[in-house]
């Protein structure tokens, strides 16, 4: 059993109420309602693959083995998708935190835990014959079966989740898609600097398309530059380190592969921030009523609601690229 999954399940034992501020949202531009929803979806999956395992273990047999065989490979092959989940879980508790305390944030994560753990409960109760882990029900040996069979068909693979990962694919995709700016062979090049060089492109571009198609449906007389100047300056550092390693990996891919890896390489991470940017800004403005999306949006952003911070995504890594520029 998978690590993430035990953490889970040791939280299914208790529930801790708490009071947050009234005005507290756990939602950000990056940490959706969506994400969350499909995070707790693929978690939700592997919980009932391992609760699977365990009921079939009471028929025994070449069952139990075929079945033990098929998800421990499912769980290799779906293993970056449990991963980022599990990534998405500990950023929303850390919003948390933020607010609260670590008693707010364990108590955001038993919360998540008993939601996940329950889905998957009654999915494997529906599926096993009435067996779950509360009882002495023995599952069919043909449900167990079939379990594996559909397993080593790839029926229930999280890659295929198409309506249910709408969000958890591209956040998947906007960390993995600056690898492909690596080099081979360069020395100031990586995938942690790549990947902190979309991410504050990405917010960058969300700020001025806020700034573009909210200030004048809310009435301000500012222009979108004004607007994002304030927020550029207080994350001026980030930003700052992101176009002096920006500079610095397009001369390296010039240096290795000439002009034409120098335009890739610009390519590359253009499409990176547009497609990441372009979701996001999506998520917060689009809806019936985007005067009032664009107020929140607007004094989120002024409020500092979307500078990068220790609860930002990634923040080891933006800190990473900091200190780095500032050799």
């Amino acid at each position: 059993m998978q690590k993430s999954f035990v953490v889970l399940l040791l939280s299914f034992c208790c529930s801790v109420t708490f009071a947050q501020p009234a005005d507290f949202d756990r939602f950000t531009t990056v940490l959706t309602k969506q994400l969350e929803t499909d995070m707790l979806g693929a978690l939700a999956l592997g919980m009932k693959l391992d609760f699977s395992t365990k009921l079939c273990s009471r028929v025994g047999g070449a069952a139990e083995a075929d079945l033990n065989s098929e998800v421990l490979a499912w769980q290799k092959r779906n293993d970056p998708y449990i991963k980022a989940s599990v990534e998405v879980l500990n950023a929303f508790g850390n919003r948390y935190f933020e607010v609260g305390s670590e008693k707010a944030r364990q108590t955001y994560l038993q919360k998540m835990g008993q939601s996940a753990g329950k889905d998957a409960n009654e999915q494997v109760m529906r599926k096993l014959n009435g067996a779950s882990l509360n009882n002495t029900v023995v599952p069919s040996e043909r449900n167990c079966k079939e379990l594996a069979t559909f397993l080593r068909d790839r029926a229930f693979e999280i890659e295929g989740m198409r309506s249910s990962i709408r969000a958890l694919r591209p956040y998947m995709e906007r960390k993995s898609a600056p690898v492909a700016l690596d080099v081979a062979g360069g020395a100031i090049t990586t995938e942690s600097r790549n990947a902190s060089l979309a991410y504050i492109g990405t917010m960058n571009f969300v700020i001025g398309r806020v700034g573009r198609d909210c200030l004048h449906l809310i009435g301000r007389s500012d222009t979108p530059q004004a607007f994002v100047a304030p927020w550029q300056q207080r994350n001026m550092k980030y930003l700052a380190a992101s176009q002096k390693y920006m500079d610095a990996h397009l001369d390296e891919a010039q240096a290795l592969g000439g002009q034409k890896q120098r335009e890739a390489s610009m390519t590359t991470l253009g499409n990176a921030v547009r497609s990441g940017a372009e979701e996001i800004v999506t998520s917060v403005l689009n809806g019936t009523d985007k005067i009032n999306a664009c107020k929140k949006a607007v004094e989120q952003i002024e409020s500092g609601k979307f500078d990068f911070s220790s609860t930002s995504p990634m923040y080891a890594e933006l800190e990473s690229l900091v200190v780095w520029a500032g050799r």
